[in-house]
């Protein structure tokens, strides 16, 4: 089945096949099964209560994702689920961003630091990071003192997916983790629920994700979301089919022109500082 073909089952990677799994009470289960596979927290996860953007005093102007769910479960810690399709700069930086708006909602007012509850945010990417290695798929980030590697703030977690980076063929899955990794990398390609995805919490979510299960009105926004999609396919590969012809000093000239900082541009050109500073 191709990703430019409507098929069986809704693509994940869409703003409304993200939210028809992850981000309704009637699919809760999923999320929360998705969480404790991919997360392994200490405790699992019982229950959770979605939250609305208002809630964290989070504006949907400031959004970057294509869909992002935000979520408290019953210790008050906030979980904040983002899918991603594409890379863009800054993004880190932007995710230490929007952990800070669950920490100052829910944070005790007149009590000490640690007492506050844990955030994380969890980034399902439709990307691999730049520089990373391809058998890497979960990546978890901590504030660590540099001399001894130890975590000094441990109610901040940032927890990324790299689901491209998965590579597994549906009968060698052996465990939930890769489950969810091959569901959501493979989804729309496949015409029914494979036998090796029998168990557990997967029947309920091919159901779910059926597209003939849809309410017309649901199609309609499902097709529009799927629009986007392939229009921001498409945009990328003309990108980089440019990016192919471009030479690195055309490159670099470019993003010198656009304001990019120095470092960025070493890193995307591989030219020197110096030979940048010159162009």
């Amino acid at each position: 089945m191709s990703l430019y073909v409507p098929g069986v089952f809704v693509n994940p990677f869409t703003g409304f096949g993200f939210r028809r799994l992850f981000g309704t009470e009637s699919n809760k289960d999923l999320l929360i099964s998705f969480l404790n596979t991919f997360l392994e927290p200490v405790s699992p996860i019982e229950d959770i209560r979605f939250l609305s953007p208002e809630e964290l005093g989070r504006s949907s102007f400031i959004r970057t994702s294509v869909a992002d769910i935000y979520c408290q479960c019953r210790d008050d810690s906030c979980l904040l689920v983002e899918l991603q399709v594409c890379d863009y700069c800054f993004f880190r930086d932007f995710e230490h961003y929007c952990e800070s708006f669950p920490i100052t909602r829910f944070a005790p007012r007149g009590k000490l630091a640690d007492t506050l509850k844990a955030v994380y945010a969890v980034g399902v990417l439709g990307f691999a990071f730049d520089g990373g290695h391809q058998d890497e798929l979960r990546h978890t980030v901590h504030m660590a003192l540099k001399e001894t590697v130890g975590t000094t703030v441990d109610y901040l977690n940032m927890v990324y997916l790299e689901v491209p980076n998965f590579k597994k063929k549906v009968e060698d899955l052996r465990h939930d983790f890769e489950r969810w990794l091959y569901v959501l990398q493979n989804l729309v390609m496949l015409d029914e629920r494979p036998a090796e995805l029998s168990c557990g919490i997967f029947p309920k979510l091919f159901e779910t994700t059926r597209i003939s299960a849809l309410t017309p009105e649901e199609e309609r926004q499902y097709f529009f979301s799927l629009r986007t999609y392939w229009d921001n396919g498409a945009t990328l590969e003309a990108i980089r089919e440019r990016n192919r012809t471009m030479t690195a000093q055309e490159r670099a000239r470019e993003m010198k022109d656009k304001g990019a900082p120095l470092d960025l541009i070493v890193k995307y050109t591989h030219l020197s500082a110096d030979e940048i500073k010159k162009l």
